[in-house]
């Protein structure tokens, strides 16, 4: 079989070669098995009721929690499965054919948080904060958005000043995913001067005061995956806290 090409411009081509044909071990077979069942017989049958009320999943979410899959590639000794990449995106694709709106808030999980803080968080703030995201004890969001920036950290505006051994921030996040419902808040702030390597990122507690959250959006779909604005009124958080 001959190569052929399957996207192509004046600057690049991309070809398809036998070699790209890409096979699951049986390892990973075993597990998206167990996925697949338990997406038809526990999600699937009800994606269409929350889609129409809008009501976040949880009982989806603390099922999937059982099976290891809101920390998948967290290392066990962290309290998640341990799973490859590859793997996890083939049962993130499977919950995705059951109920787009739980793929998106198990990808956040996984994908942002969860990352952020095994990747850059201490041993205090892995055991604190990492390990009930990884027992889906706990859902995390990812606050970085804002309105006058999009998502590029280097033009983010709003600040997070010190205060003794606390910090306090100041400003609005747009367009988070679990917003209002996720426990933990990994939060980008402005802590120096211009760009991306003057913004440093906090661990907000739900419930902290000065934190409020606005209405779910109005969506065209994925309305059991809420979108919110998240508003911080002078938060204060301690030093701890900065991952």
């Amino acid at each position: 079989m001959k190569d052929r090409p399957i996207y192509s411009s004046i600057f690049t081509e991309v070809r398809y070669t036998e070699s790209m044909h890409f096979q699951p071990t049986e390892e990973q077979n075993l597990i998206l098995s167990s996925v697949k069942d338990f997406c038809r017989t526990h999600i699937a049958p009800l994606s269409k009721s929350y889609d129409s009320s809008g009501e976040f999943p949880w009982p989806q979410l603390r099922n999937l929690a059982q099976m290891g899959l809101l920390g998948a590639t967290v290392p066990e000794e962290w309290g998640g499965a341990g799973l490859d990449s590859v793997t996890y995106a083939l049962c993130l694709e499977e919950i995705a054919k059951a109920d787009a709106s739980v793929a998106v808030i198990v990808s956040v999980q996984n994908g942002l948080p969860e990352q952020m803080i095994l990747q850059h968080g201490t041993s205090e703030q892995k055991e604190k904060y990492l390990k009930p995201l990884a027992r889906g004890e706990k859902i995390g969001a990812f606050c970085l958005t804002e309105a006058g920036a999009g998502s590029d950290p280097s033009s983010l505006a709003m600040r997070a000043t010190k205060d003794g051994t606390d910090w306090l921030l100041e400003g609005q996040k747009v367009w988070i995913t679990s917003g209002g419902q996720a426990d933990l808040y990994l939060t980008m702030a402005r802590t120096g001067g211009a760009g991306a390597r003057g913004v440093s990122c906090f661990v907000v507690e739900k419930g902290t005061p000065g934190l409020s959250f606005g209405k779910p959006e109005e969506k065209m779909g994925l309305h059991a995956a809420h979108t919110t604005t998240v508003q911080f009124d002078r938060v204060r958080v301690p030093d701890t806290a900065r991952v």
